[in-house]
């Protein structure tokens, strides 16, 4: 893969306050020859939302999970370079004081519910974090009332829908008051209704709170509508990177790498004047051209 595309000097505001930082992250899952990261060079600013976006096995999720020390934490695996959020080393902190600092939420929200109540479930990491109780009253209320599930505390998950239930889990990551909430496909399963919901929740905590958030997602018209800047993996190291509008409306480049592109910015493509350019091919020689994921039914 050649060198990053930049589309623009200011991708990112150089006097705005650093919430995550990574500096030449490679990573490798165990037992793997190829890496799943290598030579990422990324920063997040604090208010800013970034979106990831990329093909199937990009490294997408892998890089989600750095920001809470998962990977190589968890997982294992060969690591170079540095990741801080908030100030902490996120590769020689523990999990439990990485997971305060970045909220996280998965594509399942399944997988992410264990109680048998709204409120238990927002109020479970703040019990672990050893936060007072009048405190956590507070916070679950807020954190329910965030994302539209006042009122509904003593409900049991299980008769939640599947939106309802992805939005108590951006509760309980709200709940911590986290520097950084990271996001790995969240509307993967959700229909566009409850889709629209998550990313409008996640839009007005930004503006009214100003909560940075990391978001990985195919969703390209609803990443287009909510990031200040998308960031295009492809094979584990970062192909392109810019403001959304300059991003997304390279629909070759966008293809080439088997990355669908907003419906209006493919339909603008074809009716635009053909130009003397070089050729996807000839911009990413070494990619395998894959099928671009089907549009959504909106």
């Amino acid at each position: 893969m050649e060198a990053v595309l930049r589309l623009a000097e200011d991708d990112m505001d150089l006097g705005a306050e650093v919430c995550a930082r990574i500096e030449g992250l490679t990573y490798s899952y165990p037992n793997t020859s190829r890496p799943a990261l290598r030579g990422i060079d990324l920063t997040v600013a604090r208010g800013e939302i970034l979106g990831l976006m990329g093909p199937t096995g990009a490294g997408k999720s892998s890089l989600c999970l750095t920001f809470n020390g998962l990977v190589p934490q968890l997982h294992g695996g060969r690591m170079s370079g540095r990741v801080t959020v908030a100030g902490l080393d996120a590769v020689t902190r523990p999990t439990a004081e990485l997971a305060v600092r970045a909220g996280m939420v998965l594509e399942d929200p399944e997988s992410q519910i264990t109680s048998t109540t709204l409120e238990a479930e927002v109020a479970f990491a703040l019990e672990n974090a050893c936060v007072a109780p009048a405190e956590i009253r507070r916070r679950v209320d807020a954190a329910l009332a965030a994302v539209d599930l006042g009122g509904l505390q003593k409900k049991h998950p299980a008769n939640l829908s599947g939106g309802q239930k992805q939005r108590l889990a951006i509760a309980a990551a709200l709940a911590l008051e986290p520097d950084l909430m990271v996001l790995d496909e969240p509307t993967s399963q959700l229909d566009p209704q409850a889709a629209a919901e998550v990313y409008a929740i996640l839009a007005r905590e930004n503006r009214e709170r100003g909560l940075t958030v990391v978001i990985a997602s195919h969703a390209a018209e609803e990443m287009a509508e909510t990031c200040h800047r998308i960031v295009v993996l492809d094979e584990g190291g970062i192909a392109l990177q810019g403001p959304p509008a300059q991003v997304l409306s390279r629909v070759a480049e966008l293809e080439a790498l088997a990355v669908r592109p907003p419906d209006i910015a493919r339909s603008l493509s074809r009716l635009a004047p053909r130009r003397s350019a070089p050729t996807p091919a000839s911009r990413f020689p070494n990619r395998r051209r894959a099928p671009c994921p089907k549009a959504r039914p909106r």
